[in-house]
């Protein structure tokens, strides 16, 4: 996946999430700053693993706090697989 799809999930999910407009979601804000709990941080990475159909450790959250930073990286880990 690229990096734009992997950040347009994470918009509309926390945009779901926190019953925002999708608009007012700026992707480089950290998600503790929109009150994202660890149980719903918890839970998006599961369901962002299903979509990406692939295991991801539930700290990656932490490691890569707001939807720029861990799209990036997300979309770097899919390129670099064979």
């Amino acid at each position: 996946m690229s990096q734009q799809q992997i950040a347009q999930w994470l918009r509309e999910h926390l945009a779901g999430l926190l019953k925002l407009d999708l608009a007012q979601v700026d992707s480089a804000l950290a998600f503790d700053e929109y009150g994202v709990a660890s149980r719903d941080a918890v839970g998006m990475i599961g369901e962002l693993g299903e979509w990406l159909e692939r295991e991801l450790d539930p700290a990656l959250v932490y490691d890569y706090p707001s939807i720029d930073e861990l799209s990036n990286h997300l979309s770097t880990l899919t390129r670099a697989e064979p």
